[in-house]
């Protein structure tokens, strides 16, 4: 009898034991590929977002900014500037060579003489401790210094001029100085740009092979930017980006004019456009796109090698714009041709047509957005391209402020009980090339804040390194960063495989919002990257028992067990005791 009673409690732990999950690190296994298959499946797109998802204002230049204080693009600046009193202004002048003490007085003569800035609130941010001849992955670093981060802290406009695009991207994209310019327009400021400076800012650009350079910083979702339409004959080079797509009525194609800009906010856009006014080009930013003559369209430049594809006098000084409904083959000037939209003229990014009026003021206004649980980052319009890729130098990417308490339209106070949550986020990575694992790293951090609006970044991360501590080398004002307890990650994902990464926030009650950041670092450009494909973060909440007023919490490392294991269970029971009482 004793026996039967030994045989049966072995085999109930057997398969209690057997129904248990590990949540861990997972190779990549048959198992693990389902469950991937299943993050990826679950993922909502970002496709659906339209118009600006922060409350600033995106003023989008076709080129030959003119430096004159009465022309519409520069009152445009001026107009949608929060702080008009005393604005302060930061310049990103190029991406080439180091700037000469000449070329600072110049950009000072353009911007405090003639368009008014005060000089003291006047400053030229360009990286000069690396390569003196042009701009490129080597100056990320020093866009990651407190020193050269620290007058977007509180600018309220920023001008990006022109050159290539790519070099803007290699320096700039995916460091403090790109979440930095992302405050701005948190805080509601300005953001400009001609050119290049203008093309980046959308999330997509034409004449791209590589995936680092085909996507910008991202400020407004779901929108290709192209510059010099009617100079350049670009008319249908749109058309091409479109077709590159796997949807191609998923992106807005704008392609503006010389001395001709958009408007930005909300969901709107207007135009505006000096062709009328200063036909000389005396004040013209004449060397905005010197550095725009790039020869090949393979290395992601703003290339002068169009066709001919005709404009024509009358289309002179226009924004034109192109969407495809239909298949690619229907994505044509014939089957699908765009708007021709005039200064002063309204247009509608989400219903994607022309106003016939201007917009009630009201729907310019946009607040601070946050997403709730669960939380994919895909759909986080700061992640500025389907993944997170890097390579050749250091990467870091923000989140925006996720509100951990709100899920699936739960209230504030709808009976959730901080006390009885954990938060699980799961990371799915791979990587490209021979990674070193004494060089290269990918490292997810969080920090938590009472209030949504997280502090600007005061970093120097000249001595940051990959870390398995519960804190980095990072400092940052009132919030800590956390690293999430991982294995070495730079030494799990090798030879072009992926992981899938569960991991468990530990998390104040007292903090209601949460704030990712990626760190990643290969020491090979083109030939080593890191690929984040994926990042989740779920809400579980941990069964309780009431009892004699007394809750009971139990432990989440208790299986979940399913009606066919209890049905199992069950019979299982009911053959030992048979067998014992025979």
């Amino acid at each position: 009898m004793i026996l039967y009673w030994q045989f049966c409690y072995l085999l109930l732990v057997v398969i209690i034991s057997a129904d248990g999950r590990d949540d861990g690190i997972l190779s990549e296994t048959s198992n693990s590929n389902q469950r991937r298959g299943d993050i990826l499946n679950k993922a909502s797109s970002a496709s659906t977002m339209c118009g600006m998802q922060t409350p600033g204002t995106l003023i989008v230049d076709g080129g030959k900014f003119d430096h004159e204080r009465e022309s519409n693009i520069s009152q445009a600046i001026w107009r949608n500037i929060p702080n008009q009193r005393t604005p302060k202004l930061v310049l990103i002048p190029s991406t080439g060579k180091d700037l000469k003490p000449e070329e600072r007085e110049k950009y000072t003569e353009q911007w405090v003489d003639k368009l008014g800035f005060e000089e003291s609130n006047f400053y030229i941010l360009h990286p000069d401790s690396n390569d003196p001849d042009e701009t490129d992955v080597d100056d990320a670093a020093e866009a990651n210094t407190l020193e050269f981060v620290a007058p977007l802290l509180e600018a309220d406009a920023v001008f990006i001029r022109g050159g290539p695009q790519r070099r803007l991207l290699d320096a700039l994209k995916y460091t403090s100085t790109h979440q930095a310019m992302w405050n701005v327009l948190e805080r509601g400021g300005v953001i400009a740009g001609t050119s290049a400076g203008a093309s980046t800012q959308g999330f997509i650009m034409p004449r791209f092979d590589r995936e680092w350079y085909t996507y910008g910083f991202g400020f407004l979702p779901n929108v290709a930017f192209d510059t010099h339409l009617d100079e350049r004959d670009r008319w249908e080079d749109m058309y091409e980006l479109l077709r590159n797509q796997d949807d191609p009525s998923s992106i807005l194609g704008i392609a503006i004019s010389e001395k001709t800009a958009i408007v930005v906010q909300g969901d709107y856009f207007q135009v505006v456009g000096d062709n009328n006014i200063n036909q000389s080009n005396e004040n013209d930013d004449d060397d905005d796109d010197d550095d725009d003559d790039d020869k090949g369209r393979n290395d992601g430049d703003d290339d002068d090698n169009d066709d001919g594809k005709g404009g024509g006098d009358d289309l002179r000084g226009v924004v034109a714009v192109y969407t495809c409904q239909g298949d690619k083959e229907s994505c044509n000037k014939e089957d699908s041709p765009f708007l021709i939209l005039r200064p002063d003229e309204w247009y509608d990014l989400c219903s994607r047509k022309i106003l016939l009026s201007p917009p009630n003021r009201n729907d310019h206004i946009i607040t601070r957005k946050l997403y709730s649980l669960p939380y994919d980052f895909r759909s986080d319009f700061r992640l500025a391209a389907p993944r997170f890729t890097c390579s050749g130098r250091r990467c870091q990417w923000f989140s925006s402020p996720i509100d951990i308490i709100l899920a699936n339209n739960d209230s504030v106070n709808g009976g959730f009980n901080l006390g009885d949550m954990l938060l699980r986020l799961t990371l799915v990575a791979g990587s490209e090339g021979d990674l070193e694992q004494d060089e290269d790293f990918l490292q997810v951090s969080y920090r938590t804040s009472s209030t949504s609006g997280f502090n600007d970044p005061i970093m120097d991360t000249s001595s940051a390194e990959k870390t398995d501590e519960a804190s980095t080398t990072f400092e940052y004002i009132n919030s800590q960063w956390i690293t999430a307890h991982t294995p070495k990650l730079w030494g799990t994902i090798r030879g072009d495989t992926s992981i899938i990464a569960g991991i468990d926030i530990d998390y104040p009650t007292y903090f209601r919002y949460l704030q990712l950041r990626l760190d990643a670092e290969t020491s090979k450009e083109r030939k080593e990257s890191y690929i984040v494909q994926d990042i989740k973060i779920e809400r579980i909440q941990m069964p309780t028992i009431n009892a004699s007023s007394t809750k009971v919490s139990m432990a989440s490392s208790v299986p979940a067990f399913s009606v066919p294991f209890f049905a199992v269970m069950t019979g299982f029971l009911l053959m030992c005791l048979n067998l014992i009482y025979q």
